[in-house]
């Protein structure tokens, strides 16, 4: 008798475990359907979202921009200008407009500019009286970029009155909004020499 209770007591068990495991499986399937809906529900609004409150235009811009041309090195005099030109490209396959101003969920902001990055928002050892501040070197009108395109860019520095080595960084802003992507960030390294080697 206790042979035989043993052996129902190893089947019921078995059996026991059995309807676990697929009870299991069931909930772990049933699990990762919901989850992967849940996620693919998430994505969605998420990307809504960000188009309802910044633009689809600033979206674009910000993942599809790029500067050719972005490392530029040069050997000049002290207190001398000169001009860095760069390509600014569309790398998408889809229009990109860059309006001058624009209105969002967070208010009236400022154009697309180009300032001083790496850290951001620094005085320039480059300024000249032809940029807007000493952090900001130009703004930018209403911009459009058909697909592949690309336009020049160019932009007035003018080099320190004392010898030596500088580097510059430069990047592309939406003023009171966001910093462009690290594919438009231009560096500069000028080397300052007396004049007689200029």
């Amino acid at each position: 008798m206790k042979r035989i209770g043993l052996g129902i007591g190893v089947l019921v068990g078995l059996a026991g475990h059995s309807v676990l495991i697929g009870l299991d499986y069931v909930l772990c399937r049933l699990f990762f359907w919901k989850k992967n809906v849940i996620f693919a529900c998430y994505n969605f609004l998420n990307s809504r979202l960000l188009l309802a409150l910044f633009g689809k235009d600033r979206i674009r811009a910000f993942n599809n921009l790029a500067i050719s041309g972005r490392v530029q090195s040069f050997l000049l005099p002290p207190d001398t200008p000169f001009e860095v030109t760069v390509q600014l490209k569309n790398i998408s396959d889809r229009m990109i407009r860059i309006p001058p101003n624009s209105i969002s969920f967070f208010g009236q902001e400022g154009p697309l500019r180009l300032g001083t990055s790496h850290p951001r928002d620094r005085d320039s050892v480059f300024y000249c009286d032809r940029w807007e501040s000493r952090n900001r070197i130009l703004s930018f009108g209403e911009i459009v970029l058909k697909e592949q395109e690309s336009i020049p860019l160019t932009c007035t520095l003018k080099t320190p009155p004392s010898v030596g080595t500088y580097h510059e960084s430069f990047g592309l802003v939406y003023e009171s909004f966001m910093w462009l992507n690290d594919q438009c960030v231009v560096e500069v390294d000028v080397e300052v020499v007396p004049a007689s080697r200029g």
